[in-house]
């Protein structure tokens, strides 16, 4: 290598260059990444909405659940189809299997949806396709207009809004929501229907067949073409009333007018209805490109809004920006950069104190220079930044200085044994160079397998092993070439040789490392004197870390709290589910009084607040609809703005136990109040699902009500459990009309015909267009409601004319009232009920642990319900699922680290010997999450894989100095003597380094994030672990394999003297 380092001095130019380029290069992809708060990851799945006005639960899912499940029979990659059935909707989800072509099965669904659209019944709503990904439930921002004025007032605005909006560069989609449609309505007297002898169908035939619009071809003439149109279509309230029903015998002409109670314009039934801060309002919903930038978007949105506040004033109308997405992006970028920029300041410190201002600032220069060119590759795989990147950065600022120092120390200690300059460059460049390439090769091929993680959570965290990865080659080219130029030409070269071999016994630098060498040496000998007692030390605290690890994961002792994603606390939901039959105006009314319960609390407490009545979205980001359901999404403070009264240290979690006390006031007579944070990443679910599923309904609802019972009873779990229920619903109240067939038959009337009467009767009947100036809506004619103060009053309704007197309703049905579902699922074609629960804030226990706890029980009940089974989802499959995949990633990493080491040492056993440095590592994770009984996340789970690239770099580099001495001629203990002597302070500067940088954001300095600190203290306690553990563990390990590789080749040389005699 010295030749290569020789070459490297001689090219000072073309080094200095390509160091500018780069970081110039870098600063330009810099400013160009998109700036986001998460990845926008796929999730694989597919929701498709649709919507039959009218339909019970039971027709839905016969007539359009059921057609669209078989016309996706023979997709192919599909994991699993889940359905809801709804009164008029259909809510089908199906998930394909993990990293399959997303993008082309959606397009194949699709088809296969559209395709069958001829057999679906006539006056459906075409289904709406909605891919599950991040952008549709984090947008950008929402525009809220809100005001006392009319829905269609309100919308007319946002559309014009939206026009602008959509041409914002990087906006994919603005959606608008809480727009009602609209209908004219025309309401008949039923007492002036029997009055003049006419019934309900009469006066819908005779409006549907006068409102007619026909081309009727064209007419030529002398004068030229002409297109010839028949056009009769309704434009006003006056056309309606005039259009004729019937001639009577006296020539007059009985007109709908006669009948009429009203006509006006109208809106549909609305599904959902939206209020912002306790006002009704329109939602204008900005999604952004997977190249779009919210920080580039939002200003502009802003001035936007801010051109059209004069014409939204001069209407009272307020616009509401909720959602804002730079709110997260600042907080994540101001705390995890805020931990970046202190775990810097605290590397720059530690490397001054152990070696000089100009040696600190030639380590550092890596930290720039890696991270710049680390954009430069993000920029060229279209990356975004996000949390995902910005924490890699975190991770990795302690970590790509590790061969920085190793290289300057090692070319300090050669001019602090007297060489020229020069010489020590080369000298203690080429002395280290193998060890350190091997060193960043084993890291690298500990966080690369990171990307066989399956699924989405696989995707969601695939930027850590691609940033970390990129970041650390870059700072390898970095000391390697560039370094030692800077270190031969920067400024300061002559006083550092002066100060390299100037003794000083009483500095700092020299009295701090005699005191560590010192009691290193004492506790080496310590460990020596009693090797076995300590290698067996450690073999016990290994197998203890890895039994409450197992069972910690398996859910069989919760030793250590293990949940897949920890709650975030930006935001929260109140959801809300009313009494059977309530109306979703009453529930609207329900939730803006929660609302305005809130709003005192501005803005310390939350930032704005936004209701929706009609549906509330759960973990897996599926709506559940009903007029009884609806949510508030609170949006918080900023960090820095947050004061909580009821907590000094603003604690986001006693603030949330706060709100669910103060909205107890709001359960009572029969209404149901849940409160639950949003969780970090992807959706996964509430902490506990339990899917019973099976072809006899009878036995599914059976086997759900006895887990129900046992998790709501169970001493162990119930008291840790928060917002236990099942996924059935409030049911419906029925009124049914059953049609006398004979007595139909006798009018010459079928069922089918009396029933469209009947329903025609209370909701009404679809008889053609209305024409605005701008569109053509929807003609409803129906019964005024003020006559129908009850169903039974449909009953006097006449519906034919008869020459014995007009035939009513009640002559032709009965009647009976029951309750039945207000939705039906199933799974998989069988029918479905699920049980979720989310498991209390610091509980002693863990969603496996819950899971372990159903088990067995269910192994004692099961054969009570012969035609129903359970099976667990949710958090606790994609816990398994994620852990299994991070352990294959693990295994991988293993196998690749041997394989660089066994090349390196040329051995098969002392890779073996560096590698012991997981299990050290494995220790103090395990242990640290033991003792402080913090969270085992997913991102723990990450930070172990990513650990164990680090921990090797030690006792690789360790062992290759103890191998030179023991070759050069010194004993066994001499060498190890020697070579922690010479490595002691690079181990301890390396380590204190990786972990001073991620240290802020362990212990929360400035503030304290959740999802990041616990992989952060995860980190830190595994490397502090592994390099105490190797400074005294892995000598030993060479000590014994050195004796035993001697006995052996002793061994065979004597057997090879024998058989020659």
């Amino acid at each position: 290598m010295k030749p290569f380092f020789r070459y490297v001095l001689r090219q000072t130019v073309l080094v200095n260059l390509l160091f500018v380029l780069a970081m110039a290069v870098g600063l330009f992809s810099l400013f160009d990444l998109p700036v986001e708060r998460y990845p926008d990851v796929q999730m694989g799945k597919v929701q498709i909405n649709t919507v039959l006005p009218g339909a019970s639960p039971e027709e839905v899912e016969s007539l359009i659940t059921d057609e669209i499940e078989e016309a996706l029979d023979d997709l192919e990659s599909v994991e699993f189809i889940r359905s809801t059935s709804y009164r008029e909707r259909s809510v089908i989800m199906v998930k394909f299997i993990d990293d399959t072509d997303y993008d082309k099965l959606y397009e194949e669904l699709r088809l296969k949806v559209l395709s069958i659209m001829n057999e679906l019944p006539d006056g459906i709503d075409p289904p709406r396709f909605t891919e599950i990904r991040v952008s549709e439930w984090l947008p950008v921002a929402s525009v809220n207009l809100i005001g006392d004025r009319t829905n269609r007032a309100l919308s007319l605005m946002a559309e014009e809004m939206k026009l602008h909006l959509r041409q914002i560069p990087g906006v994919k989609e603005v959606q608008l929501n809480g727009e009602y449609i609209r209908e004219f309505h025309v309401y008949l007297n039923p007492r002036l229907l029997d009055k003049y002898g006419v019934t309900f169908d009469e006066v819908a035939r005779a409006l549907s067949e006068a409102n007619i619009s026909l081309p009727a071809g064209d007419y030529t003439d002398a004068g030229g073409e002409f297109v010839i149109v028949v056009d009769e279509r309704y434009r006003t309230r006056q056309q309606i009333a005039e259009t004729i029903i019937r001639r009577d015998s006296d020539g007059s002409f009985l007109k709908v007018g006669n009948v009429l109670s009203s006509a006006h314009m109208s809106y549909r039934d609305p599904y959902v209805i939206t209020s912002v801060n306790g006002k009704d309002c329109v939602t204008l919903r900005i999604i952004k490109t997977e190249d779009g930038n919210a920080l580039d978007i939002m200003p502009m949105v802003e001035k936007i809004v801010a051109r059209f506040q004069p014409l939204l004033e001069k209407e009272e109308v307020g616009a509401v920006v909720t959602q804002d997405q730079r709110v997260y992006i600042d907080d994540s970028i101001s705390t995890l950069g805020m931990n970046l920029l202190v775990g810097i300041g605290l590397v720059s410190v530690l490397i001054f104190f152990f070696m000089g201002l100009r040696n600190a600032i030639l380590t550092m220069v890596g930290i720039p220079f890696s991270f710049l060119v680390t954009m430069i590759i993000m920029w060229l795989l279209d990356s975004s930044l996000n949390e995902i990147t910005l924490f890699s950065f975190v991770l990795v600022s302690g970590i790509i200085v590790d061969d920085a120092i190793v290289v300057v120390e090692n070319i300090y200690r050669h001019l602090q044994e007297g060489e020229p300059l020069k010489e020590a460059i080369i000298n203690g460049a080429s002395e280290v160079a193998a060890p350190v390439i091997a060193a960043t090769s084993t890291t690298v091929a500990a966080f690369l397998p990171m990307l066989i993680m399956s699924g989405s959570t696989g995707e969601f965290f695939a930027q850590i092993p691609i940033a970390v990865a990129a970041a650390i080659v870059a700072s390898l080219f970095e000391c390697l070439i560039i370094l030692p130029s800077h270190f031969m030409d920067w400024p300061g070269r002559r006083s550092a040789e002066k100060e390299a071999v100037k003794h000083k016994p009483g500095s700092k630098e020299r009295w701090v490392m005699s005191l560590l060498l010192k009691g290193t040496n004492k506790l080496a000998d310590f460990t020596f004197r009693h090797r076995f007692k300590s290698l067996g030390l450690v073999v016990v605290a290994f197998v203890a870390s890895v039994f409450i690890l197992t069972v910690s994961i398996s859910g069989k002792i919760p030793l250590i709290k293990i949940k897949f994603f920890p709650d975030e606390y930006t935001y929260y939901y109140i959801e809300l589910e009313g009494p059977m039959a309530t109306s979703i105006e009453t529930t609207n009314r329900k939730l803006k009084e929660i609302t305005e319960f809130m709003l005192p609390g501005r803005p310390g407490q939350l930032r704005s607040a936004t209701a929706m009545a009609g549906f509330y979205v759960n973990e897996d980001y599926q709506p559940v609809f009903g007029s009884n359901l609806g949510y508030v999404y609170v949006e918080m403070p900023r960090k820095e703005e947050q004061n909580f009264p009821e907590n000094h240290k603003n604690d986001p979690i006693v603030h949330l136990g706060y709100v669910r006390q103060q909205l107890a006031r709001f359960k009572q007579d029969g209404w149901a109040v849940r409160v639950r944070p949003e969780k970090a990443g992807p959706p996964t679910g509430k902490d506990i699902n339990v899917r019973v599923v099976g072809p006899d309904p009878g036995m599914v609802k059976d086997l759900a009500q006895d887990v129900y019972g046992f998790l709501s009873s169970d001493d162990k779990i119930a008291p840790h459990l928060i917002d236990l229920s099942d996924n059935l619903g409030r049911p419906n109240r029925v009124y049914r009309f059953r049609v006398n067939k004979e007595r139909a038959a006798e009018y010459g009337l079928t069922p089918l015909a009396v029933s469209r009467l009947a329903a025609s009767v209370l909701d009404g009947r679809f008889v053609g267009d209305f024409r605005t100036h701008d569109e053509d809506i929807d003609l409803k004619l129906k019964i005024d409601k003020k006559y129908l103060d009850a169903p039974e009053a449909a009953l006097s309704i006449p519906i034919l004319q008869h020459p014995s007197g007009p035939l009513r309703l009640g002559d032709l049905t009965a009647t009976e009232s029951y309750i039945e579902p207000n939705k039906l699922d199933r799974y998989q074609n069988n029918r479905a009920i699920t049980l979720t629960a989310n498991i209390k804030p610091g509980a002693p226990t863990s969603t496996p642990a819950v899971i372990n706890s159903i088990r067995p029980y269910y192994q004692e009940i099961k054969e009570k319900y012969p035609g129903a089974e359970i099976s667990f989802s949710g958090e606790f499959e994609s816990t398994r699922r994620s852990y299994t995949s991070l352990a294959y990633a693990f295994t991988v990493a293993l196998l690749i680290m041997y394989l660089i080491l066994a090349t390196q040492f040329r051995s098969y056993l002392q890779p073996l010997i560096i590698i012991s440095a997981v299990v050290f590592s494995l220790i103090g994770v395990v242990f640290g999450k033991f003792l402080t009984q913090g969270l085992f996340t997913v991102n723990s789970f990450i930070a172990v894989v990513g650990v164990t690239g680090v921990v090797v770099n030690d006792s690789l580099v360790l062992i290759d100095f103890i191998n030179k001495s023991y070759r050069s001629g010194m004993s066994r203990r001499e060498a190890i003597r020697h070579g922690i002597r010479i490595r002691l302070r690079p181990i301890l500067l390396t380590t204190l380094t990786t972990s001073l940088g991620l240290a802020p954001m362990a212990l929360g300095i400035p503030s304290y994030s959740v999802v990041w600190g616990s992989m952060a203290s995860t980190f830190v306690t595994g490397l502090c672990t592994a390099t105490f553990l190797t400074l005294f563990i892995v000598p030993i390990e060479w000590h014994l394999l050195m004796g035993l590789k001697l006995r052996w080749e002793s061994w065979r040389q004597g057997r090879e003297l024998d058989l020659e005699l």
